[in-house]
């Protein structure tokens, strides 16, 4: 694999996740700069009542920024199946990027 395939590989992990668990009673997705918590984003609960398993689908989208005024989107869904989600909206500076990792906290049931 090529250097820059790696890079943008790497990157790729930093702008979008997902989790193998269901959100059924929702949850908050943390996000972190480093180690500096940058946003606490709410997971929705997926459409439990959906006749079908497309229909459960449920988006929650949020806007932040960090402390140097970089915007930030995030969109995240919420299935029967599992949570993801994605950055819309970043700085383009690979580095600050790099240095961004989520936590995912479920409520419980």
């Amino acid at each position: 694999m090529g250097i820059l395939k790696q890079r943008q590989l790497e990157k790729e992990s930093h702008l979008q996740g997902s989790s193998g668990e269901p959100a059924i009673d929702g949850g908050y997705l943390y996000i972190y700069l480093d180690n500096d918590l940058l946003s606490i984003v709410g997971i929705p609960s997926p459409n439990l009542m959906a006749e079908k398993s497309s229909d459960s689908l449920v988006e929650n989208y949020e806007e932040f920024s960090d402390s140097d005024g970089n915007k930030y989107e995030i969109s995240i869904f919420s299935s029967i199946y599992d949570i993801s989600w994605e950055l819309n909206e970043y700085p383009d500076d690979d580095m600050l990027i790099n240095s961004i990792r989520y936590e995912v906290k479920y409520n419980e049931h």
